[in-house]
């Protein structure tokens, strides 16, 4: 038995665009931390690959790049992973914790997605 696409439902409520910038992250134990690059962002999260394994539901304190002169430091919680095929790395898909501290930050995140969408 096989998987039909109307068997997917579309969890993202705000469109990604493409994000190659460079994401440094640190675990709660912060001798757990790395570096990778963006693969896409949206106002609610963001896919990044990294070289480890990070459990479901960690959350992960990043410093994001939005382009060449301006970065944010955010919440996400890992609420997807999957190994590459024929690779030691991971896709993570991050949701960006909401609460109010947080909210500038969606802010610079709204007006960096507003940017490179026109």
């Amino acid at each position: 038995m096989g998987f039909r696409l109307e068997d997917f439902q579309e969890k993202r409520t705000s469109p990604r665009v493409r994000f190659q910038d460079a994401v440094q992250f640190v675990l709660k134990d912060p001798t757990q931390f790395g570096g990778s690059l963006g693969c896409d962002i949206s106002e609610g999260g963001m896919r990044l690959t990294v070289n480890k394994f990070i459990p479901l539901n960690s959350e992960v304190t990043l410093t994001v790049q939005l382009g060449a002169e301006s970065s944010i430091e955010c919440v996400g919680r890992v609420v997807r992973i999957q190994q590459m095929p024929f690779s030691e790395n991971f896709q993570l898909g991050l949701e960006f914790v909401k609460d109010e501290s947080q909210a500038y930050i969606r802010k610079d995140i709204h007006q960096y997605l507003n940017q490179v969408m026109s």
